[in-house]
């Protein structure tokens, strides 16, 4: 799935598609469960659970 990299992913947090991929490659998180200990996105409301797993699925898809 393709998404824009200034949209925005999680509005608890005010992260956008960009910047979870930056702290994702940046942190060397390999995992969701990484992804949300380590920068507690998707931890507030949980409605961007979904699309932090897309940015995960497609960053594994093009390493």
């Amino acid at each position: 799935m393709s998404y824009d990299k200034n949209q925005t992913l999680c509005f608890c947090f005010d992260i956008t598609y960009g910047d979870l991929e930056k702290k994702i490659k940046d942190e060397k998180l390999k995992s969701f469960d990484d992804v949300l200990e380590k920068t507690k996105i998707g931890l507030a409301c949980g409605a961007c659970k979904d699309d932090i797993q897309i940015v995960i699925d497609n960053m594994t898809n093009t390493l």
